[in-house]
């Protein structure tokens, strides 16, 4: 014991003393500022919790209703068109139409007989001087009868401003 008295009695003089008592206050705050960034942390949160109700999220369709009754779908069509463009779909038989994604495709889906869309196309055409302009088709009507079972592809062309189904 008298050999590891001396160097006791070197740690515990007072420059050494303030050293690790500064040491140990700042390791325990680190410890502590951890704690409290894991128990206030952002959670993730769904679109079903920023609502209160369920009622304010719009149901996704399965298939086009007419007069509130369910309705079979015959035919698909998928919206072709570059990112920098934009094709809107304002209605279906004068109803809002039923849209879907798959495979990274958005469409929309037909019904039987003669469906009539009302449809807008915007593409981007350089400006006069520095920015750039987004023309627009107007809203056009398109007239289908599909056939069942069959896919479509709804596309623009925009040298002769005409929508084009194949």
């Amino acid at each position: 014991m008298d050999q590891v008295q001396p160097y006791l009695n070197m740690i515990i003089t007072p420059p050494y003393l303030y050293v690790a008592a500064g040491v140990a206050i700042i390791l325990l705050l680190l410890v502590l500022t951890k704690l409290r960034r894991k128990k206030t942390a952002k959670k993730p949160v769904s679109m079903r919790d920023l609502y209160d109700d369920d009622k304010y999220i719009p149901p996704i369709p399965a298939a086009p209703k007419e007069d509130g009754k369910q309705k079979k779908h015959i035919a698909k069509v998928y919206m072709e068109f570059p990112p920098t463009e934009k094709m809107e779909i304002y209605s279906v038989n004068d109803g809002a139409p039923a849209f879907y994604t798959k495979h990274g495709k958005k469409g929309f889906l037909l019904s039987q007989g003669t469906s009539e869309i009302k449809a807008e196309y915007f593409w981007p055409r350089r400006g006069v001087l520095y920015k750039d302009e987004m023309p627009s088709s107007g809203i056009k009507r398109i007239i289908m009868v599909p056939l069942e079972g069959r896919t479509y592809y709804l596309s623009f062309n925009t040298e002769k401003e005409t929508f084009i189904v194949s």
